[in-house]
């Protein structure tokens, strides 16, 4: 009986410490996790600056700098690794990735991705000027395009943005109402390059116009 005793007696004892250095665990843990940070706090800064490039890039030297091209993006070496850049005017690259848009705008041909615009040349693309001016302080109404317009449209929507690109993520630089009307200067597959009735130039959606007839000469 004594010996049932001293068992029992040891096991709860056993039982009493194992309880007790799990709680301090627990209590450890969730004291060091107050103390460090979330991870994802430690990637905030690191958004847009990669360790490494990516496998396949190509290096660009132009005007005595360095840029790496890879898909459509442009790089800059930094300390610490490699930032997400605008490409110099003037940069050629030997292709574009699938998806560009093509168009027309001023008699000439652009190439957009990326929201980067280029123009053919013989070894490949050449980072061009967007064919219009974004510049609030300089708007866009020197612009003055070679081919005369040959299309009118008129907006059905009850107001439509103009944007600075052929594109959702370009910032709207006007908004016009219902029933404007415009002459086309230049299209992508979605979009529109028309001349507002301030004289000024910019980018509608298509689907929120129907074609208007060009007025007679004369």
């Amino acid at each position: 009986m004594e010996r049932k005793s001293k068992s029992v007696y040891r096991f709860f004892a056993v039982g009493l410490a194992a309880l007790f250095v799990c709680t301090s665990l627990i209590t450890d843990s969730a004291y060091a996790s107050r103390r460090r940070p979330p991870a994802a706090r430690h990637h905030h800064h690191r958004t847009y600056i990669r360790p490494l490039l990516p496998l396949g890039f190509a290096l660009l030297a132009f005007a005595g700098m360095e840029y790496y091209y890879h898909r459509g993006i442009y790089y800059k070496k930094l300390p610490n690794g490699y930032i997400v850049t605008k490409p110099p005017l003037g940069a050629v690259v030997v292709r574009l990735p699938h998806g560009y848009i093509t168009f027309r705008a001023g008699g000439g041909e652009y190439y957009y991705y990326n929201s980067v615009y280029y123009n053919r040349v013989p070894s490949g693309y050449i980072v061009a000027e967007p064919p219009y001016k974004t510049s609030t302080s300089d708007s866009i109404n020197r612009y003055q395009p070679v081919l005369p317009a040959t299309e009118q449209v008129k907006v059905t929507a009850p107001m439509l943005n103009v944007r600075s690109g052929p594109g959702m993520n370009h910032s709207i630089t006007f908004q016009i109402p219902h029933g404007t009307i415009m002459e086309i200067h230049g299209s992508s597959p979605e979009w529109f390059f028309v001349k507002l009735p301030s004289g000024e130039f910019g980018w509608i959606m298509k689907k929120f116009t129907v074609s208007e007839p060009v007025p007679a000469e004369g």
